[in-house]
């Protein structure tokens, strides 16, 4: 016997889509901008990713993206644009750098509960976008200015649209769901690159011929979605390769092929390794994520279709199979979950493939990165959402029965895990400064008192059955976390060198030469708002410069030029590692006076 559902659950299914949306995003929002200009721009990635787009605005140039000055072809524009955007509205600063970031993570939550309500029911909505939202590396990434979330979020985009249109009589919804699954495959591109197109791709076709779906596929429009994908992604790359005679080998063969099959990027890693940031980064979503997988395929098991009714046509859209409870009203699937509405076989069935597909979603994705020579941690992103959808299923499911046994499990293991991190944290050094690790220390036992106090709110509730106010618990101590995080965060995080360029703007006039020596600092061009030279350092600029030696060669020098420039009349600046420059302070002919430090990092010039 199913349970019986209440009849506000029922009537949960009648709150439009529009009032969670403005509930959910009034939350996630608040988290997600929260301090979001409160840290320096961190290097290299968030120096690097807002310098192309203050270039794009100075120079007026859209189409071929620069760094320091010179062609940087790494990455497509899309997320450039929309920053240098924000820095023409909001100026250039932290908020409006890692605006879209925010946006694109609040984004994600909002989709994934449609999603989740348009697949399952509202219980799966919410509760997935809550486990999206509020894992730590999904937040984490909402405060840095990567492209990875915007990758991420298309490559969702496509998916759901996909499973959605799927399960759609042919009609104007279907033909709207698919467009939206060209569009943002062709957004995605514009984003970073081929995964856009790859990943989709291959989820989709695994999830369809281990399922014999090609029935499902009819009609694709692929014709009019082909035209509409090349029309958003085609332009660009167009244009590119007309201006840029380079452009094609360096962006498809270095930048796709090459960083996948070698290591040309020194980011090997073992095999297992988007495992162990899957497991860490998708808490606490992974404390439920077995338990979730287990629930979302005995409800869809072959046993239980077989105890099914016949299935009926499949002309019909999984709205109308679900049946009608006694007030006439349409049953949703979590009716059938609790045993209100008798399920059909085949509504049994697409509770299954939609299963199959999300996890499909996760594997080939995990899979592919897994196999790439290349690694990074923000590369695992786009499986989350489809992992926060089957934690919600089960959550949502469980949440409306009180007291599930299961529910309880899974709290002592998080109150345990929590209280054994409230326990160790304020006993790690985060940091070799003495000074800063003395300012961190009340940090670091304040937020150790936070979560043990939650463990053991969360572990008192789990022993009384309160298995709801647990969950509210739960939620409440993890957002905790996740708000500590950011002063934390600031405090740590000391590759910033926004100190000496904040200095070295009340030295420095256009007139005078800045020097990046034997590295090139990526945020110092922001904050200063111009390209700097550099000495004895190529990196990532190295394609950019070769591209164009006769622009470069002035700019971009080895030591001897920079000793003969500096020994001129002519007043300059550099920054510095200490360690890179100990040797030179040590020369006689080596003329030197130091106007600021960090640790680490030091600003000089060659006059007083």
């Amino acid at each position: 016997m199913g349970h019986t559902l209440p009849a506000s659950a029922s009537r949960a299914e009648t709150i439009p889509y529009s009032t969670d949306f403005i509930r959910l995003g009034l939350i996630f929002a608040a988290l997600f901008f929260f301090l979001l200009g409160s840290r320096p721009l961190s290097n290299p990635d968030e120096g690097r990713y807002s310098e192309i787009p203050r270039e794009m605005l100075d120079t007026g140039d859209y189409v071929t993206p620069r760094l320091n000055g010179v062609k940087y072809f790494e990455k497509p524009p899309l997320v450039y644009w929309l920053t240098a955007g924000a820095f023409r509205v909001g100026g250039i600063n932290e908020l409006t750098a890692r605006f879209w970031p925010a946006l694109f993570a609040l984004a994600g939550v909002l989709m994934t509960y449609a999603a989740g309500r348009a697949l399952y029911d509202r219980r799966t909505g919410i509760f997935g976008a809550i486990t999206l939202g509020t894992s730590l590396l999904y937040y984490g990434l909402s405060r840095l200015i990567v492209l990875d979330l915007a990758v991420g979020f298309f490559i969702a985009a496509a998916l759901f649209a996909f499973i959605v249109a799927v399960q759609q009589p042919a009609g104007t919804k279907r033909r709207w769901l698919f467009m939206a699954f060209y569009a943002a495959m062709g957004l995605g591109l514009l984003a970073k690159g081929l995964i856009a197109f790859v990943l989709p791709g291959a989820v989709m076709f695994f999830w369809v011929l281990l399922f014999n779906r090609w029935s499902r596929l009819r009609p694709l429009y692929p014709f009019s979605g082909s035209l509409l994908l090349l029309a958003i992604a085609a332009p660009w790359h167009v244009l590119a390769a007309q201006r840029n005679p380079d452009f094609l080998s360096f962006y498809f063969v270095h930048e796709h092929f090459e960083r996948f099959t070698s290591t040309v990027h020194d980011r090997a890693e073992p095999w297992w390794y988007f495992l162990a940031v899957f497991v860490v980064g998708f808490f606490p979503g992974t404390i439920f994520l077995w338990s979730s997988l287990r629930e979302s395929f005995r409800r869809g098991s072959a046993s239980e279709v077989g105890r099914g009714v016949p299935a009926e046509p499949q002309s019909q859209d999984l709205t109308s199979r679900l049946g009608h409870d006694e007030r006439g009203s349409p049953g949703t699937v979590s009716d059938v979950a609790f045993g209100s509405v008798r399920p059909t076989s085949e509504m049994m069935m697409s509770q299954r493939h939609t299963a199959w597909f999300l996890v499909l979603w996760i594997v080939i994705i995990v899979g592919f990165f897994s196999a790439s020579h290349s690694k990074l941690i923000p590369y695992i992103i786009p499986v989350f959402p489809a992992a926060a959808l089957l934690v919600g299923r089960f959550l949502g499911n469980a949440f409306a029965v009180a007291g599930q046994p299961k529910i309880r499990a899974h709290l002592f293991v998080y109150a345990a895990f929590t209280a054994m991190i409230g326990i160790a944290f304020p006993l790690i050094r985060l940091s070799k400064d003495v000074s800063v690790q003395t300012e961190l220390r009340f940090w670091q036992f304040s937020l150790g008192a936070v979560l043990i106090l939650g463990a053991l709110t969360v572990a008192w509730l789990a022993i009384r059955g309160k298995t709801r106010a647990g969950l509210f618990a739960l939620a409440a101590t993890h957002a905790a976390l996740l708000v500590f995080i950011n002063p934390l965060a600031g405090r740590v995080d000391k590759r910033s060198t926004k100190v000496l360029a904040e200095e070295l703007a009340h030295y420095a006039g256009p007139e005078h030469v800045v020097y990046s020596y034997h590295d090139y600092f990526q945020d110092i061009p922001v904050y200063l708002g111009r390209t700097i030279d550099v000495v004895g350092y190529k990196g990532e600029l190295a394609f950019g410069i070769a591209a164009e030696p006769a622009l470069t060669a002035m700019r971009f020098i080895d030591d001897a030029e920079f000793l003969r420039r500096w020994n001129g009349p002519a007043r300059c600046f550099a920054v510095a590692h200490k360690g890179d420059v100990a040797s030179l302070f040590a020369r006689p002919d080596f003329p030197h006076f130091v106007l600021a430090e960090t640790r680490g990092k030091v600003l000089f010039s060659n006059l007083p």
